[in-house]
This record gives C-alpha cells, sequence and structure tokens, in this order.
C-alpha cells in the first residue's frame, strides 16, 4: 500500500470520528467534497463485506504478506519498512459543534 494511500485511509478514519470535515480532507487532496464521501461510502461499505465474510469463517486477510510491503526478516516477523513514513499533513481544525444555547439557573 503506498504512502498516499495510508494517507487518504487515515482521513477517511478521522473523517468518521469527526475529526475532519469532508471540505478539510478535499481541499489537503485537491480533490471535490464528492469524492472524499465517495471514499467514505466505499470504505464502509469494504468494511461491511469482509466483516461478513469474516463471520462466515473466511479469510478476510489472506491477500496480506502477499507483496513487496510485506518483507519478511527470514524468522517469521517483519522487515524492516521499506519506504520512509511521510510528512503528516496539516491538521484543519476540529470540528465545531452547535449546542442549544443555555439560560443562567436563578
Amino acid at each position: 500500500m503506498a504512502a498516499l494511500d495510508l494517507t487518504v485511509v487515515s482521513s477517511v478514519l478521522a473523517m468518521l470520528r469527526r475529526d475532519l470535515t469532508p471540505r478539510c480532507v478535499a481541499d489537503r487532496f485537491g480533490v471535490t467534497e464528492a469524492e472524499v464521501l465517495e471514499w467514505q461510502d466505499i470504505f464502509l461499505a469494504a468494511g461491511v463485506l469482509a466483516l461478513a465474510e469474516f463471520r462466515r469463517g473466511g479469510k478476510v486477510f489472506a491477500h496480506l504478506g502477499q507483496g513487496p510491503y510485506r518483507q519478511t526478516d527470514g524468522k517469521g516477523g517483519l522487515g524492516p519498512p521499506t519506504t520512509s513514513t511521510p510528512e503528516p499533513p496539516p491538521r484543519c481544525g476540529p470540528l465545531t459543534t452547535t449546542s442549544e444555547p443555555t439560560t443562567p439557573s436563578p
């Protein structure tokens, strides 16, 4: 998985946690909000399918270990990373929620 892919996944997870807005993610990647919301829909659909397969006894992660990004150290463990960790993009401010105005108690 490329570093950009991981950054997109991290951004989708941040949107699901409501740490980032779709507009912020769209600005970060230079795409439209509609495309970012499509990423989120695809992410959620893939998760639903993976959980359903797992519950049926399938091997959801059978594909892992079959690529250059998954190198072993010869002892059954993972070797050193094959790519450097990308610099995190600048953060947008947290989402703000509107709350009902409260009136002071007498």
